[in-house]
Protein backbone atom coordinates (compact mmCIF):
# COMPACT_ATOMS: atom_id res chain seq x y z
CA UNK A 1 0.00 0.00 0.00
CA UNK A 2 1.46 3.22 -1.07
CA UNK A 3 2.05 6.63 1.58
CA UNK A 4 -0.62 9.13 1.70
CA UNK A 5 1.65 11.97 0.57
CA UNK A 6 2.10 14.82 3.75
CA UNK A 7 1.63 18.11 3.27
CA UNK A 8 5.06 18.46 4.29
CA UNK A 9 7.83 16.32 5.53
CA UNK A 10 7.50 14.77 9.08
CA UNK A 11 9.70 17.50 10.75
CA UNK A 12 8.04 20.42 9.76
CA UNK A 13 4.75 18.60 10.93
CA UNK A 14 6.05 18.19 14.06
CA UNK A 15 7.30 21.52 14.44
CA UNK A 16 3.93 22.62 13.26
CA UNK A 17 1.94 20.60 15.65
CA UNK A 18 4.93 22.16 18.86
CA UNK A 19 3.40 25.75 17.75
CA UNK A 20 0.05 25.00 17.23
CA UNK A 21 0.44 23.68 20.35
CA UNK A 22 2.09 26.66 22.67
CA UNK A 23 -0.54 29.01 20.64
CA UNK A 24 -3.97 27.72 21.45
CA UNK A 25 -2.76 26.31 25.02
CA UNK A 26 -3.31 22.81 24.26
CA UNK A 27 -0.97 19.58 24.88
CA UNK A 28 1.21 18.59 22.28
CA UNK A 29 0.06 15.01 21.37
CA UNK A 30 -3.55 16.30 20.43
CA UNK A 31 -1.83 19.13 18.27
CA UNK A 32 0.04 15.94 16.72
CA UNK A 33 -3.52 14.03 16.02
CA UNK A 34 -4.88 17.77 15.06
CA UNK A 35 -1.88 17.94 12.18
CA UNK A 36 -2.58 13.78 11.28
CA UNK A 37 -6.14 14.50 10.35
CA UNK A 38 -5.45 17.28 7.89
CA UNK A 39 -3.17 15.06 6.28
CA UNK A 40 -5.42 11.92 6.22
CA UNK A 41 -5.27 10.14 9.12
CA UNK A 42 -6.90 9.53 12.16
CA UNK A 43 -4.28 9.62 14.94
CA UNK A 44 -0.42 10.96 14.55
CA UNK A 45 0.77 7.10 15.56
CA UNK A 46 -0.72 6.34 12.10
CA UNK A 47 0.37 8.93 10.31
CA UNK A 48 4.00 7.83 11.77
CA UNK A 49 3.56 4.37 11.00
CA UNK A 50 2.86 4.47 7.68
CA UNK A 51 5.89 6.94 6.96
CA UNK A 52 8.31 4.86 8.77
CA UNK A 53 11.59 5.10 7.44
CA UNK A 54 12.03 2.09 5.98
CA UNK A 55 15.67 2.46 5.84
CA UNK A 56 15.95 2.79 9.61
CA UNK A 57 13.78 -0.34 9.79
CA UNK A 58 15.73 -2.54 7.68
CA UNK A 59 19.46 -1.33 9.55
CA UNK A 60 18.00 -1.87 12.96
CA UNK A 61 16.24 -5.49 11.95
CA UNK A 62 19.61 -6.65 10.61
CA UNK A 63 20.54 -6.18 14.00
CA UNK A 64 18.75 -8.24 15.68
CA UNK A 65 19.82 -11.59 16.86
CA UNK A 66 19.02 -13.89 19.38
CA UNK A 67 20.41 -13.63 22.37
CA UNK A 68 21.18 -10.34 22.03
CA UNK A 69 20.43 -6.89 23.95
CA UNK A 70 19.62 -3.99 22.48
CA UNK A 71 19.67 0.01 23.38
CA UNK A 72 16.75 1.81 21.07
CA UNK A 73 16.90 5.62 22.55
CA UNK A 74 15.55 8.53 20.87
CA UNK A 75 13.84 12.39 21.58
CA UNK A 76 10.29 12.02 22.07
CA UNK A 77 7.89 12.00 18.96
CA UNK A 78 10.65 10.88 17.18
CA UNK A 79 8.89 6.89 16.20
CA UNK A 80 11.21 5.14 18.66
CA UNK A 81 7.95 3.28 20.26
CA UNK A 82 6.71 2.86 16.77
CA UNK A 83 10.14 1.11 15.62
CA UNK A 84 9.60 -1.38 18.11
CA UNK A 85 6.20 -2.43 16.95
CA UNK A 86 7.34 -2.30 13.44
CA UNK A 87 10.01 -4.79 14.55
CA UNK A 88 7.71 -7.07 16.81
CA UNK A 89 5.41 -7.25 13.88
CA UNK A 90 8.78 -8.49 11.39
CA UNK A 91 9.25 -11.29 13.81
CA UNK A 92 5.45 -12.51 13.90
CA UNK A 93 5.09 -12.27 10.05
CA UNK A 94 8.36 -14.56 10.06
CA UNK A 95 6.28 -17.09 12.31
CA UNK A 96 8.34 -15.68 15.74
CA UNK A 97 6.59 -14.46 19.23
CA UNK A 98 6.79 -10.99 20.30
CA UNK A 99 5.99 -9.53 23.71
CA UNK A 100 6.13 -5.68 24.92
CA UNK A 101 6.70 -4.29 28.13
CA UNK A 102 5.84 -0.66 29.52
CA UNK A 103 5.73 1.39 32.16
CA UNK A 104 4.35 4.12 30.03
CA UNK A 105 1.71 3.23 27.49
CA UNK A 106 -1.75 2.67 28.21
CA UNK A 107 -3.55 -0.48 26.52
CA UNK A 108 -5.54 1.32 24.13
CA UNK A 109 -1.98 2.79 23.20
CA UNK A 110 -1.05 -0.48 23.06
CA UNK A 111 -3.50 -1.74 20.42
CA UNK A 112 -3.30 1.45 18.48
CA UNK A 113 0.32 1.24 17.99
CA UNK A 114 -0.24 -2.86 17.09
CA UNK A 115 -2.51 -1.63 14.77
CA UNK A 116 -0.61 0.86 13.12
CA UNK A 117 2.35 -1.46 12.76
CA UNK A 118 0.50 -4.36 10.92
CA UNK A 119 -3.52 -3.69 10.39
CA UNK A 120 -3.87 -8.34 10.43
CA UNK A 121 -5.49 -8.62 13.60
CA UNK A 122 -4.84 -11.91 13.65
CA UNK A 123 -1.34 -11.33 13.66
CA UNK A 124 -1.39 -10.03 17.25
CA UNK A 125 -2.93 -13.06 18.62
CA UNK A 126 -1.47 -15.77 20.90
CA UNK A 127 2.49 -15.53 19.76
CA UNK A 128 2.13 -12.30 20.99
CA UNK A 129 1.90 -10.84 24.85
CA UNK A 130 1.69 -7.28 26.44
CA UNK A 131 2.09 -6.34 29.85
CA UNK A 132 1.40 -2.36 31.23
CA UNK A 133 1.39 -2.96 34.72
CA UNK A 134 3.42 -1.45 37.23
CA UNK A 135 4.68 -4.57 38.31
CA UNK A 136 6.90 -4.15 34.82
CA UNK A 137 10.52 -4.26 36.05
CA UNK A 138 13.70 -6.72 35.03
CA UNK A 139 12.71 -9.60 37.30
CA UNK A 140 8.89 -9.33 36.36
CA UNK A 141 9.78 -9.41 32.67
CA UNK A 142 12.15 -12.74 32.88
CA UNK A 143 9.15 -14.44 35.24
CA UNK A 144 6.52 -13.33 32.55
CA UNK A 145 8.84 -15.26 29.88
CA UNK A 146 9.46 -18.31 31.62
CA UNK A 147 7.82 -20.22 29.03
CA UNK A 148 8.55 -18.05 25.81
CA UNK A 149 10.29 -20.00 23.11
CA UNK A 150 14.06 -19.07 21.74
CA UNK A 151 14.44 -15.87 19.40
CA UNK A 152 11.21 -14.40 21.01
CA UNK A 153 11.65 -10.67 20.78
CA UNK A 154 10.90 -8.81 23.53
CA UNK A 155 10.19 -4.41 23.38
CA UNK A 156 10.51 -2.99 27.04
CA UNK A 157 8.94 0.44 27.06
CA UNK A 158 11.41 2.37 28.58
CA UNK A 159 14.99 2.28 30.54
CA UNK A 160 14.31 5.77 32.25
CA UNK A 161 11.20 4.05 34.16
CA UNK A 162 13.09 0.99 35.59
CA UNK A 163 14.93 3.23 37.83
CA UNK A 164 12.14 4.89 39.41
CA UNK A 165 11.02 2.97 41.96
CA UNK A 166 13.11 2.69 45.29
CA UNK A 167 12.15 -0.83 45.92
CA UNK A 168 13.24 -1.80 43.02
CA UNK A 169 17.50 -3.14 42.25
CA UNK A 170 19.38 -0.01 40.51
CA UNK A 171 18.95 0.18 36.35
CA UNK A 172 22.52 -1.27 36.11
CA UNK A 173 21.33 -4.67 37.92
CA UNK A 174 18.74 -4.72 35.98
CA UNK A 175 19.83 -4.23 32.35
CA UNK A 176 22.09 -7.12 33.46
CA UNK A 177 19.29 -9.04 34.05
CA UNK A 178 17.96 -8.53 30.91
CA UNK A 179 21.76 -9.39 29.39
CA UNK A 180 21.30 -12.72 30.71
CA UNK A 181 17.95 -13.11 30.18
CA UNK A 182 18.64 -12.35 26.84
CA UNK A 183 21.68 -14.48 26.24
CA UNK A 184 20.57 -17.64 28.41
CA UNK A 185 16.76 -17.84 27.01
CA UNK A 186 18.08 -17.11 23.16
CA UNK A 187 15.76 -13.78 23.03
CA UNK A 188 16.54 -10.61 21.14
CA UNK A 189 15.64 -7.98 24.15
CA UNK A 190 15.16 -4.04 23.03
CA UNK A 191 15.16 -1.37 25.33
CA UNK A 192 13.74 1.82 24.43
CA UNK A 193 15.21 4.67 26.09
CA UNK A 194 14.88 8.53 26.13
CA UNK A 195 17.37 11.47 25.27
CA UNK A 196 17.98 13.98 27.28
CA UNK A 197 16.46 17.69 26.21
CA UNK A 198 19.90 19.47 25.88
CA UNK A 199 20.88 17.37 22.60
CA UNK A 200 21.33 19.92 20.39
CA UNK A 201 20.46 18.07 16.99
CA UNK A 202 22.17 21.66 15.29
CA UNK A 203 25.55 21.22 16.63
CA UNK A 204 25.32 17.15 15.76
CA UNK A 205 22.73 15.48 13.10
CA UNK A 206 22.52 12.25 15.57
CA UNK A 207 22.69 11.64 19.22
CA UNK A 208 24.88 8.97 21.14
CA UNK A 209 25.34 7.25 24.21
CA UNK A 210 26.46 10.81 25.99
CA UNK A 211 22.71 11.74 25.16
CA UNK A 212 21.23 9.15 26.92
CA UNK A 213 19.36 10.07 30.14
CA UNK A 214 20.98 8.34 32.76
CA UNK A 215 19.64 9.47 36.43
CA UNK A 216 22.34 6.66 37.46
CA UNK A 217 25.27 5.39 36.40
CA UNK A 218 25.01 2.40 33.65
CA UNK A 219 27.55 0.64 31.60
CA UNK A 220 27.01 1.22 28.15
CA UNK A 221 28.90 -2.18 27.24
CA UNK A 222 26.39 -4.05 28.46
CA UNK A 223 24.56 -3.60 25.21
CA UNK A 224 25.47 -5.21 22.16
CA UNK A 225 23.87 -2.33 19.95
CA UNK A 226 23.31 0.73 20.79
CA UNK A 227 20.64 2.41 18.24
CA UNK A 228 19.96 6.23 18.00
CA UNK A 229 17.39 7.47 15.95
CA UNK A 230 16.32 11.08 14.68
CA UNK A 231 14.12 12.45 12.14
CA UNK A 232 13.85 9.12 10.12
CA UNK A 233 17.58 7.90 10.48
CA UNK A 234 18.95 5.72 12.61
CA UNK A 235 22.63 5.44 13.98
CA UNK A 236 23.79 2.10 15.29
CA UNK A 237 27.12 1.79 17.06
Amino acid sequence: MGSIPLSAPLYALKRQARLRARQHGMPLHEALDDIARENGFAQWSLLMARHASPDALTQLSRQLRPGQLLLLAARPLQGKTRLGFALMARALRAGQHAAFFSLDCTPAQVRTMAAAADTDGALWGTRFRWDCSDDVCAAHVAAQLHDAPPATVVVIDYLQLLDQRRDLPPVMQQVQVLRNLARERQFTVVVIAQIQRRFDEARRGMPGWSDVRLPNPLDASLFDHRCFVHQGQIAIQ
